[in-house]
Order: C-alpha cells, then sequence, then structure tokens
C-alpha cells in the first residue's frame, strides 16, 4: 500500500513545488512520526509504501508558509493538517491538497 499527497496552489493554477510535509500514525500514547518529505515539482510526495502501512489513523501535516511568503502573501493558514483513516492494506490512497492564502481542500483522489 502507499499514501501519497499532491499540494496544489489553486489561486495560481499550479503545483505547490518544494513544500515540506509529513506523516505521523496515531497510537493509544500519541501521535509517531513516520515519515517527512519535501514536494517535487509536479507537487506530489509519497510518504509511505510498502508492507508496514498498516489499517490506522494518520495525519499528514503540510507546511504551507514559507510557501506562499515565497510567493508574496500572507497565508491565512500557516500549515494544513488532516487526520484520516485507513481501514484495509490493499488500495493505494492518493490524497490531493487544494489550497489558496485564504481556503484548504483535502479529498480522496485517485493516483
Amino acid at each position: 500500500m502507499k499514501i501519497s499527497i499532491q499540494v496544489l496552489d489553486a489561486a495560481n493554477g499550479r503545483p505547490c513545488a518544494e513544500v515540506d510535509a509529513s506523516l505521523a500514525c496515531e497510537t493509544a500514547t500519541g501521535l509517531i512520526k513516520l515519515a517527512s518529505g519535501r514536494t517535487g515539482g509536479d507537487g506530489r510526495l509519497v510518504l509511505a509504501e510498502g508492507p508496514d502501512v498498516g489499517a490506522a489513523t494518520y495525519q499528514v501535516e503540510v507546511e504551507l508558509d514559507s510557501y506562499y511568503t515565497l510567493q508574496g502573501c500572507l497565508p491565512l493558514f500557516v500549515r494544513a493538517s488532516f487526520v484520516f483513516r485507513v481501514r484495509g492494506t490493499t488500495t493505494d490512497l492518493h490524497l490531493p491538497l487544494l489550497t489558496s492564502p485564504q481556503a484548504l481542500l483535502a479529498y480522496r483522489g485517485a493516483d
């Protein structure tokens, strides 16, 4: 199974390149950070892949402040964080995040 994201700048109609993101797993004692990385030129980043990705509740956090600061904007949302559940481990999960300086939208996409 694979968990991937794609961060898209809806205000400017382009991918958000060079944006830091991380993946954590919820446990009984709190969050455990599993992976972190930076989006490529297409705004995509694979955060987890392989047999260790199991049924659990996960959190993705995407840093937006530096991206929008470089665009000359002061964003309302400094970072985007969303929590989601993985029930089975046979289907890849692609999670696009549409952003603008004033809005966020995450959804289940098709890779």
